[in-house]
């Protein structure tokens, strides 16, 4: 309950958990919810109704979706790091 609503839940607090369900906080006692009612049927499936779905036929992306310039950044910047460690001599005395 919490994490679905993001907050403390507080009485008469109401989210739809699935098709067809959902919860209704019927008590709380400071951060514990100590009742909640569970409503199953057509009340329940109308606000799921409500909860927008994707298109039926609606593809996905295709493959992962494209870095941000930040992440480019980001990754050119560990690739020139690397390099120059790479270039530098081992600093580890031999025997």
């Amino acid at each position: 309950v919490f994490y679905k609503l993001g907050r403390v839940p507080q009485p008469h607090d109401k989210l739809v958990v699935g098709p067809g369900v959902e919860l209704a906080v019927l008590e709380v006692k400071g951060k514990r919810v100590t009742k909640v009612r569970i409503i199953r049927g057509e009340g329940a499936a109308l606000a799921h109704a409500a909860v927008p779905r994707p298109t039926e036929g609606a593809q996905p992306p295709a493959g992962p979706p494209e870095p941000t310039q930040a992440v480019q950044a980001e990754q050119s910047r560990v690739q020139e790091s690397a390099q120059a460690r790479a270039e530098q001599p081992d600093p580890t005395p031999t025997a």
